[in-house]
């Protein structure tokens, strides 16, 4: 009897305070030639926090990265833009690429891609600050300064400067630390040594060659 009873007591709180486990949320972050990338998918809860993806609906996944303006809107590689990127602080975008095909083909080309678990909080923290990079005109509306392949990626203009001391790798350590992962963010210049702190929270799906 006494058994009965605290199983209905059970259900009771289950059905009536909605008890549930904590929604988590996967991000992947993922090497591409110059640059490193969060790719996120594109669904309810992150068009809502992070509005620019509404470009992206039809995608599965949108993989986010930024950097300087010029250098990263350069179809080759420009190593005096590179090295003026670097010196001299510069303006920036947001680069977004629309992924329709699903994340495995897009991990398999990486040059590295570890996968970190964020909770509903953590995942919400880390759009807004992706969302805070993006610049607005006076309108609130995004500024898109060029699109690629029928938009399946567009770049869109930052309020940030890039520069030695704060590349596209700092912004990556910057938009987890922003969600209370524990990364160093002081330092962090170069995609090695990004990668060296990734490791250490997230799971190695592609390990660096």
């Amino acid at each position: 009897m006494k058994l009965k009873l605290k199983i209905f007591i059970l259900l009771y709180v289950c059905e009536f305070n909605q008890i549930v486990p904590q929604s988590t949320y996967t991000v992947y972050l993922i090497k591409t030639a110059w640059h490193v990338g969060i790719s996120v998918k594109v669904d309810s809860f992150a068009v809502r926090k992070l509005k620019v993806l509404d470009y992206f609906k039809e995608y599965k996944f949108a993989d986010i990265g930024w950097g300087d303006e010029q250098f990263y809107q350069e179809p080759g590689t420009d190593i005096l833009l590179a090295l003026k990127a670097l010196f001299l602080p510069t303006p920036s975008v947001v680069r977004i690429a629309g992924i329709k095909s699903g994340i495995k083909d897009f991990i398999s080309a990486s040059d590295f891609t570890v996968k970190v678990i964020l909770t509903k909080e953590q995942y919400a923290k880390l759009l807004e600050f992706i969302e805070k990079s993006l610049a607005k005109n006076a309108e609130g509306k995004y500024l898109i300064t060029s699109r690629e392949y029928g938009g399946e990626i567009m770049f869109f203009k930052s309020g940030l400067k890039y520069h030695m001391f704060h590349t596209c790798n700092t912004w990556i350590a910057g938009a987890l630390n922003s969600a209370g992962i524990q990364i160093e963010t002081h330092g962090i210049i170069t995609a090695a040594q990004l990668y060296r702190e990734l490791i250490k929270t997230g799971e190695v799906i592609k390990p660096a060659g």
